[in-house]
């Protein structure tokens, strides 16, 4: 418990301020002048950004360990799903990334008579979506 109350206030900073930067986010998909024409300073919510996420990063990697594809795969799922406004981006990356770690931990703890990794796990349900993800991408 002392562990999630420790992570917890940089987490919610960080969420907090993804979600307010959200639009700013919508910004960045367009071109540097063109945000710059619409009155964002994009050097300064670029360097805000990287601060912001890797606090988040920091946080994620202090606490669980480095399960590196749930940060890979799931915010591109989201983005099948809620579409590329980071209004809805971001807190559906933050939620459906949250339940399926617990997805993967309860599968993993119910395997059999030994505890498998979530790691392991989320690199089972993980590697095969990143895969179709990357040559989808390579196919456009």
């Amino acid at each position: 418990m002392v562990e999630v109350l420790t992570v917890l206030p940089p987490t919610l900073a960080g969420f907090f301020a993804m979600y307010v930067l959200s639009d700013h986010l919508n910004l960045m998909l367009l071109s540097d002048e063109e945000a710059m024409a619409l009155g964002m300073n994009v050097r300064m919510v670029r360097g805000l950004l990287v601060a912001f996420i890797s606090l988040l990063t920091a946080c994620a990697v202090a606490f669980v360990g480095v399960i590196g594809f749930v940060g890979l795969v799931i915010p591109h799922m989201m983005r099948l799903v809620v579409g590329a406004n980071h209004r809805y981006l971001v807190p559906a990356s933050f939620l459906f990334g949250a339940s399926f770690l617990i997805l993967a931990d309860t599968l993993g703890r119910s395997m059999g008579p030994v505890d498998m990794p979530t790691g392991i796990m989320t690199a089972m349900f993980g590697t095969p979506l990143f895969i179709y993800l990357l040559v989808r991408g390579l196919r456009r």
